[in-house]
């Protein structure tokens, strides 16, 4: 019955809604721009920002559980699954962080940035990179087990 949105410019919130209504149930003020489209499960509401962080946050008041700092701008959403969340980074990296804690499990560099979103589940974790390569990483370790780059690009370049 809930709806989360992130917003950026001069707002820079995370809003949790009514989704019957519309109606405003608690905000969370960000550092930046949050452009990541919140994922709720579990009883919180996990979203990314260019202020590098990766948030967590308490699904019925806005609270902040945790934050993790990525040290580069998270323009992806979060994927949760298993008990963990993985995020990719404009600095070429995919997170795994516990999603009780936040502590990092692991951490995978890939060729390019990562503006799309992870998939997770079976044990494995997709993600599209703007090297135009797309990864296969195991879940518990971030192993890659495969990557491959389709013959046409499968993103644009950033500029």
């Amino acid at each position: 019955g809930r709806v989360y949105i992130g917003t950026g410019g001069a707002d820079n919130k995370i809003y949790s809604l009514d989704a019957e209504t519309g109606e405003e149930l608690w905000t969370y003020q960000a550092g930046e721009d949050v452009r990541s489209s919140p994922a709720g499960i579990g009883g919180r509401v996990y979203a990314g920002s260019h202020d590098d962080k990766v948030y967590c946050l308490d699904e019925d008041t806005g609270v902040r559980l945790w934050a993790y700092n990525t040290g580069q701008d998270v323009y992806a959403s979060p994927a949760v699954s298993g008990g963990r969340v993985y995020v990719g980074t404009l600095g070429n990296k995919i997170y795994c962080l516990d999603a009780q804690t936040g502590a990092k499990m692991w951490e995978h560099q890939t060729g390019g940035p990562i503006r799309s979103s992870p998939a997770a589940g079976g044990g494995r974790v997709w993600v599209g990179s703007y090297d135009n390569s797309i990864y296969c990483l195991d879940a518990q370790t971030g192993a890659q087990l495969w990557r491959i780059r389709p013959a046409a690009p499968s993103f644009p370049h950033l500029p």
